[in-house]
């Protein structure tokens, strides 16, 4: 659908987990960004681990409303092919891009999920010399879990080891699951943990699960058993153990999804991309320094070349690119050339021209950094990349292999220590809005009524990420085509309307108003099995991962509203 000279799309998502599809979803609003596109993001909120139905947001979806949708594979993941049809159906006539799974007649973006499996089982295999691997898979009827699972299979297969059915544990995707596995694997099927060499998760999320309840058994990771991942969360880099695994590229699937749906919507044809991953190192499998490195650290450019200046030939251009991708264009910070210094001075440091320069250079782009408010755990990747590329070109002169080291330690030990001051003052910060949020959906949660609704938004909805929020309801707390629009709040104020309007044409109208919105998040409201209303808000609301307080904050409020209005009608 075109709203003026804008490209409204649409993006199914289950849940708004921050690991994950919130990561995605920025990536699309990124690319939509680019494309002068508006976006309507549509959480349906299904129940995690239960049979996929058509749900009240689904039918919020349909002709008219987007010109295009990419969906997200966790919004039909619960399901059989029956069940997904029956969700896709009133779709047909829609361009679709999916992420993370295929449809025949539909573009999608996939991720190489055997290359990366490959990498994580083959380190532990080959450089840690384990061989009795225990495996947490994922839900049924999700297309990445089997393959991952029948990866698995394969690859000790191909080791020569033996798959042990007792070894293999079901899983969800959550990390509740992860934790379940370990309680099956110990108790139900009486396996010891010493004749368990390592756990693999097929995402990371699990993988937290599975370390949290080893924890708590007072098993230690890596030390009594390795765990690995999928996935790459922030998270991960965070755990006690933080967490070897295979990274995917989840804000670039969400930009990539919206050019080939673009392409799709303007060709007709269908689009087919498939994304690379890689191998994340870390401690959880055992290796040690908590230095990072990835998967290959003898690169084919530099084998058989003897002197470091030869094999610096070879991969700097290289080197400067991945510098410039990793640093995603949020680098502008440090002023143009930033990668060619950095590498600059590390050489310098290296051939003993200068004897701090390399430190001198890191520690001012990392302190600008700061300054700016940036994520510094974009430096440890560089570390990383150093690793990896640099390694191999000292191969051939001990003591250049050596200064390597005390540098590329000395630089993670920094990076380290402006993350953890970063962290300290982020907790402080998260903690003091956590109890402002806390606060504004339990006042939000007892209203009385939209009028006080109303008065409660003025003054509280900064504190839960609300910039715009509008709500309509349903006649009879019934979902049907109809509903009445009540109340919109937006600038600090808060209208109250009585406006019929087509339920599923609310997000448009929202977008036709608010100009300056780049997006909405779209969502019913239902509560103990009741379709209440619907509303529209600001993509930031709750930032992401605080949206479904909101939405349960709502959905209660317009329960104590509607009781409150039934008793006074029966007292009457």
């Amino acid at each position: 659908m075109a709203l003026g000279n804008a490209t409204v799309i649409g993006f199914m998502t289950d849940w708004l987990d921050p690991g994950y599809q919130q990561i995605v979803l920025h990536g699309a609003v990124a690319g939509a960004r680019e494309r002068n596109f508006k976006l309507i993001a549509y959480v349906t909120n299904s129940p995690f681990g239960t049979p996929l139905q058509v749900s009240s947001t689904h039918r919020l979806v349909g002709p008219g409303c987007v010109e295009g949708l990419v969906i997200m594979a966790p919004s039909l993941c619960w399901g059989t092919p029956e069940d997904q049809e029956r969700v896709l159906q009133p779709l047909s006539s829609i361009a679709k891009c999916f992420v993370s799974t295929e449809n025949p007649l539909s573009s999608s973006i996939l991720v190489d999920n055997q290359s990366g499996l490959r990498l994580v089982i083959q380190h532990l295999i080959r450089d840690h010399h384990l061989r009795r691997l225990a495996f947490v898979r994922g839900p049924e009827f999700n297309v990445e879990a089997e393959q991952r699972l029948n990866c698995f299979r394969s690859l000790l297969s191909e080791a020569g080891l033996n798959v042990d059915e007792k070894l293999i544990l079901p899983g969800d995707f959550s990390p509740r699951s992860g934790a379940s596995a370990v309680d099956m694997l110990l108790k139900e099927r009486q396996v010891a943990i010493a004749s368990v060499d390592g756990i693999v998760a097929a995402n990371d999320s699990m993988a937290m699960g599975v370390m949290e309840a080893l924890a708590a058994r007072g098993i230690r990771v890596p030390k009594d058993v390795a765990v690995t991942g999928f996935d790459d969360w922030t998270d991960a880099r965070f755990l006690r153990a933080p967490l070897t695994t295979a990274r995917q590229p989840l804000f670039e699937q969400g930009k990539l999804a919206v050019r080939a749906l673009t392409e799709h919507m303007r060709s007709g044809e269908p689009q087919r991309h498939v994304m690379r991953t890689e191998l994340v190192v870390r401690r959880s499998c055992g290796c040690s320094g908590g230095m990072e490195r990835y998967s290959e650290v003898q690169p084919d450019s530099v084998r058989n070349i003897t002197t470091f200046d030869a094999a610096m030939l070879r991969v700097r251009q290289s080197l400067l690119s991945d510098l410039t991708r990793m640093g995603r264009g949020g680098l502008g910070m440090l002023g143009a050339g930033w990668e060619l210094r950095l590498v600059s001075s590390l050489v310098e440091e290296l051939k003993a021209r200068s004897s701090d320069s390399f430190r001198m250079e890191f520690e001012g782009m990392l302190q600008k950094l700061m300054e700016s408010g940036a994520d510094p755990v974009t430096f440890h990747e560089f570390v990383s990349l150093f690793w990896r590329n640099l390694v191999p070109c000292c191969s051939a002169d001990p003591e250049l292999r050596s200064r390597l080291e005390v540098c590329l330690d000395d630089a993670r030990c920094a990076t380290a220590a402006a993350v953890q001051r970063q962290q300290g003052a982020a907790l402080v910060n998260h903690r003091n809005k956590a109890f402002a949020f806390m606060s504004a959906c339990a006042v939000v949660s007892e209203v009385a009524s939209l009028e006080q609704l109303g008065r409660v938004l003025e003054d509280h909805a900064s504190e839960m990420g609300i910039t715009h929020l509008d709500l309509a309801l349903y006649p009879q707390d019934q979902q049907t085509e109809d509903a009445v629009r009540v109340l919109t709040y937006s600038g600090g104020h808060t209208r109250r309307l009585s406006s019929p309007i087509r339920a599923r044409d609310l997000p448009n109208i929202v977008l036709r108003e608010q100009d300056t919105l780049q997006g909405i998040l779209v969502t019913t409201l239902e509560l103990q099995g009741e379709t209440l209303g619907l509303i529209a808000t600001n993509l930031g609301a709750g930032d992401g991962q605080l949206f479904h307080p909101i939405r349960t904050a709502l959905g209660t409020a317009l329960m104590g509203i509607r009781l409150r209005e039934r008793l006074q009608h029966h007292g009457g």
